[in-house]
């Protein structure tokens, strides 16, 4: 991600790249990133291999 600062939205969700999201709800900013999730199926993604072996 760039130095560039991500600006807050009322109600928003954004992509940064992969799974990686970004949640504003509230005055409130939640990052998401499921890559530390155990190995399987997360939604619609699946992780194949635990992070912590990477």
């Amino acid at each position: 991600m760039s130095d560039q600062e991500l600006p807050r939205q009322d109600c928003a969700a954004t992509v940064l790249a992969g799974p990686t999201t970004v949640i504003d709800a509230g005055g409130l900013r939640v990052v998401v990133d499921p890559t530390f999730d155990d190995p399987g199926p997360h939604g619609y993604l699946t992780v194949l291999t635990d992070p912590l072996q990477r």
